[in-house]
Formats: C-alpha cells, sequence, structure tokens
C-alpha cells in the first residue's frame, strides 16, 4: 500500500486509519485475537519509510448499539 501510493510522488500528508477489534486491550477484560497484531507493524513502519504518510491503530469494542458505535469512530478518526 505504501509503496503504491510513493510511486504517485504525493507530498501531501496521508492518514490511514486501520480500524480493528479484539486487536489490543481496551478495558482489560476482552479476548485479543493475536493474528490481528500483525497489523501492527506497518503502522509503525509506513512513517518511518514515508515521512509523509501518518498511520495509527483504532480498536474498538463491538456494540449492538451500531449508530453510537459509528459515530465514535468518526469521531475519533477525526482527531490528531
Amino acid at each position: 500500500l505504501a509503496k503504491t501510493i510513493s510511486k504517485f510522488n504525493l507530498l501531501y500528508p496521508i492518514n490511514i486509519n486501520v480500524m480493528t477489534n479484539n486487536m489490543q486491550k481496551v478495558v482489560g477484560d476482552e479476548s485479543i485475537i493475536a493474528e490481528k497484531s500483525t497489523l501492527l507493524a506497518p503502522i509503525k513502519v509506513f512513517p518511518q519509510e514515508y515521512p509523509n504518510i501518518r498511520c495509527r491503530s483504532v480498536d474498538f469494542m463491538l456494540s449492538d448499539n451500531e449508530e453510537a458505535l459509528i459515530s465514535n469512530l468518526y469521531s475519533e478518526i477525526q482527531t490528531d
């Protein structure tokens, strides 16, 4: 992904938000799915190799209230 973006020689900042659930402990009592942690490497490496790419991981708990979940995720990705 980062290599493809770099081919376009984009100079402006690019933000990549990786949304997951059960990858990291949020409140401490959830079950973690270890395989999802492989996403952390590109999140850390992309910005080191491509200074205009900013990555972050947003791990959330699934909720029965989809509207609230979507609203919370939207708010999260709008913050710096």
